[in-house]
């Protein structure tokens, strides 16, 4: 990544440069012209017409679009045939939702982050919400307690001290006796410790 993106060497890469670099390798590769987006893929079938080119996949998909000058959604049903089938939906598509002792009487919304975006205005406006936990070290943690926290709620953050805390949002490199260090790399356990026990007071 060139310095273009306002990224300098050593320093993590924010959400933002990272989804203007990504858009800027698709254009300039040529990809974005065989990307098809908000799409969901129904049904795969592998075809019997073999030939010396291999098997053909089937791919039934419906896909979202809009209007031009609209912002009302319709839907389409899309038929693709391919050669050469990839499966990338990775595997954390599916929200890993903690089960939580007592959280059927807890009588206040447990959301996912998942989940967030959509319940991010109706949360953030309800004036009877006055605290907040977040449960979590990762990036989807950190943008809840953020988002939550700008609003003017009382956010407690919860970390397990097993885990590696936040310390990828935390500066690259630190100084130590007027040595530079790769924190990642020399200070996760401190990093870790001090986020944690500070997180964890009152539990």
């Amino acid at each position: 990544m060139h310095s273009g993106y306002g990224v300098k060497p050593g320093e993590h890469v924010p959400g933002e440069p990272m989804h203007q670099y990504l858009e800027d390798y698709a254009k300039i590769h040529g990809l974005s012209d065989r990307m098809t987006l908000n799409t969901q893929v129904a049904a795969i079938e592998r075809l019997h017409n073999e030939d010396a080119g291999g098997a053909i996949w089937r791919l039934s998909c419906r896909s979202r679009r809009y209007r031009k000058g609209t912002a009302t959604p319709y839907s389409i049903n899309l038929v693709m045939a391919t050669r050469k089938l990839i499966l990338a939906t990775g595997v954390t598509n599916k929200p890993n939702q903690p089960k939580i002792s007592g959280e059927t009487e807890f009588g206040a919304p447990i959301v996912h982050s998942a989940g967030l975006g959509r319940e991010a205005t109706r949360l953030l406006q309800d004036s009877t919400i006055k605290r907040v936990a977040v449960l979590g070290g990762g990036k989807s943690a950190y943008d809840a307690v953020y988002m939550f926290a700008s609003a003017g709620k009382e956010v407690k953050w919860i970390i397990r001290r097993s885990g590696r805390g936040t310390n990828w949002v935390l500066p690259a490199h630190t100084k130590l006796l007027g040595f530079e260090f790769w924190r990642a790399v020399f200070l996760p356990i401190a990093a870790q410790r001090s986020t944690t026990d500070r997180s964890s007071r009152n539990y």
